[in-house]
């Protein structure tokens, strides 16, 4: 009966040896496996970083290349609109001079001599 027990007791410290040694491999694969996970998931986290930093780079230069396209064709608009006014300006200057000659007296026939002087008041004049 001795015998018996103290091949049990090996069985037993046998089993008990394999079963940790399994527990190990496990714990061991287990740790390379999260080691890994890690890893990749910090590989992605920083490709998606790099790739977000490189569409932010692009959508900034076509925001920019958008505002100086618009600020170009604003200043244009508003260098003709200048040129317009002042055109104007000058035409109704010239009507002012004009007027300015006959002096404080206006009758209807010095009124129509001035309009036949001012070329774009004689336009008006002719429309009907």
């Amino acid at each position: 009966m001795a015998d018996a027990l103290i091949k049990l007791h090996k069985s037993l410290v046998s089993t008990n040896q394999q079963a940790n040694e399994a527990l190990s491999r496990a714990a061991k694969v287990s740790n390379d496996g999260l080691s890994q996970l890690q890893k990749d998931i910090s590989i992605a986290r920083q490709r998606s970083q790099e790739s977000m930093a490189k569409d932010m780079e692009a959508s900034s230069s076509k925001a920019q290349a958008f505002i100086a396209t618009l600020v170009e064709k604003l200043s244009l608009a508003l260098q003709k609109s200048v040129g317009k006014m002042s055109s104007t300006v000058k035409d109704a200057e010239s009507g002012v001079a004009s007027l300015s000659k006959v002096g404080n007296r206006i009758h209807v026939t010095d009124f129509v001599l001035i309009f036949t002087e001012c070329p774009k008041c004689k336009r008006n004049l002719q429309r009907p």
